[in-house]
C-alpha cells in the first residue's frame, strides 16, 4: 500500500531487532537496495539505528521495524535470513563473530 493508506482498523506497531553492526552494510546493501526489497515486500519502515550497542562481546545495532504485526513478523523473518547469509559468508574471515569459533571442529577419520 502506498504512503499511509491502510485497510480501516488495521493498527501500526513498532519492534526492533538487534543485529551485528558488522552485518549493517551487508543488510543495506550497494545502494540500499537490499533493505528497500524487504520494505517493498513487507509493507514496512525500516529504521537501522545509528547509534552501536556493545552487550556480550558484541556490538550491534538495531533493526526498528514499523508496520501491522504479520507485515513486521515477515520483514523479521527477512532480516535474520539475510544477517544468517551475512555469517555464513563471513565464517572463516576477520568478519565474523567475535568469540565463537565459526569453523566446524575436526573429527578424526
Amino acid at each position: 500500500m502506498e504512503g499511509d493508506q491502510r485497510p480501516r482498523g488495521s493498527q501500526l506497531f513498532s519492534q526492533s531487532l538487534p543485529l551485528l553492526e558488522q552485518a549493517i552494510p551487508f543488510l543495506i546493501g550497494k545502494n540500499g537496495k537490499s533493505i528497500q526489497r524487504i520494505t517493498k515486500l513487507t509493507e514496512t519502515q525500516i529504521h537501522i539505528s545509528e547509534t552501536p550497542v556493545t552487550s556480550v562481546g558484541q556490538t550491534w545495532r538495531y533493526a526498528t521495524i514499523r508496520g501491522e504485526l504479520k507485515n513486521i513478523a515477515r520483514a523479521k523473518q527477512l532480516l535474520v535470513l539475510y544477517h544468517s547469509r551475512w555469517c555464513i559468508m563471513s565464517a572463516g574471515t576477520d568478519h565474523g563473530v567475535k568469540g565463537v569459533d565459526s569453523k566446524p571442529e575436526e573429527t578424526p577419520d
